[in-house]
């Protein structure tokens, strides 16, 4: 009898390991889950050494009785770099505001279309809103927008290269002397 038992016991865990063995077979498979964190960022890289510009109103070659020549006192050595993961069908903007109005002087901003250096940027950049420049204010204005997930590459020679000149728009309250504003760059969704 208790070889019966002990045959009986060693077909059952042979039997059942066998059918373990047979719920196996060539393939597998498994779930790999992942996010993607919803972000932006950007910056502004410089051509020289400061991000922080200066704009210079000359009395050169100016002749008694002419208006001076803002335009001529121009920076086009920033450049605006960003990076970017957006969700599905959403895109993100780009707006700049200014802390304070400039006494007499407007102070314009164009923006240029991406630009860069071989095998930096990818993905869906985004692009100015205006071709020409926009008079800056304390009001937030978006200046590029249709930004997807992308990044711009990084450094100056990279993203949009940003042009500051300057206008007079009242003479009368233009003070000497050297003025300073504030420039913010936010990227929203």
């Amino acid at each position: 009898m208790k070889k019966v038992t002990f045959l009986l016991a060693a077909i059952l865990v042979f039997g059942v390991s066998n059918i373990v063995k047979a719920q196996d077979t060539e393939a597998a498979e498994h779930i790999v889950g992942f996010t993607v964190p919803n972000f932006a960022i950007l910056d502004i890289e410089s051509t020289g050494s400061s991000n922080n510009i200066t704009l210079v109103l000359t009395e050169a070659e100016l002749e008694a009785g002419n208006e001076f020549n803002f335009a001529a006192a121009s920076d086009n050595s920033l450049w605006l770099n960003y990076t970017a993961l957006a969700e599905k069908n959403k895109t993100r903007t780009v707006t700049v505001q200014i802390d304070e109005p400039i006494s007499g002087i407007d102070l314009k901003l164009q923006v240029a279309a991406y630009s860069g250096k071989e095998g930096e940027g990818k993905g869906e950049l985004g692009a100015p809103t205006n071709t020409g420049a926009v008079v800056l204010s304390q009001a937030a204005q978006t200046i590029i927008n249709g930004i997807g997930s992308c990044y711009t590459g990084n450094e100056s020679g990279n993203g949009h290269n940003l042009t500051y000149t300057m206008a007079a728009n009242d003479y009368s309250m233009i003070e000497a002397g050297k003025k300073e504003v504030t420039v913010t760059y936010t990227i929203t969704e």
